[in-house]
């Protein structure tokens, strides 16, 4: 599953090429770094949900300012998703990287990019980022004011 698909069905065109990929798969190196690449890509991911979850906690207090207190987590999330979307194709490529030895083809170097998901991905954790910051403007300039009147 973690193939693409003319690798795939490379692999799969006989009993004995599916044999050895399965075996070079089942190393303890290729497998420790598929776990490695894996937690590269989905690790962001997680953080993100983490950090969301904990802005959500603060807005949900009852001491001080709970957005004041949420706003620095959202920051967080939002940077943990401009990491997200940029190490998603490099996690894509190393993965490439990493199986292709086990194929047909044999080792090789791949960069897959697919500007489509960064950019969007991207444009999402700018501006949510951007957003946190207007807030966090606003907050600054409203205590502010408060001072002055």
């Amino acid at each position: 599953m973690l193939l693409e698909e003319e690798a795939m069905k490379a692999v799969q065109a006989s009993p004995a090429t599916e044999r050895r990929f399965d075996a070079y798969a089942a190393r303890p190196l290729v497998r420790a770094g598929i776990a490695g690449v894996t937690a590269l890509d989905d690790g962001p991911f997680a953080l993100i949900l983490l950090c969301v979850g904990l802005a959500l906690r603060r807005l949900g207090g009852k001491d001080g300012e709970p957005l004041a207190a949420a706003l620095p987590w959202l920051r967080r999330a939002a940077l943990m998703a401009v990491i997200w979307a940029i190490g998603r194709p490099v996690s894509d490529s190393l993965m490439v990287m990493l199986l292709s030895p086990g194929t047909p083809e044999g080792g090789q170097w791949a960069i897959t990019i697919d500007l489509l998901d960064i950019g969007s991905a991207l444009m999402l954790g700018i501006a949510a980022f951007a957003t946190v910051w207007a807030i966090e403007a606003g907050l600054k300039a409203q205590r502010d004011l408060d001072r002055f009147v």
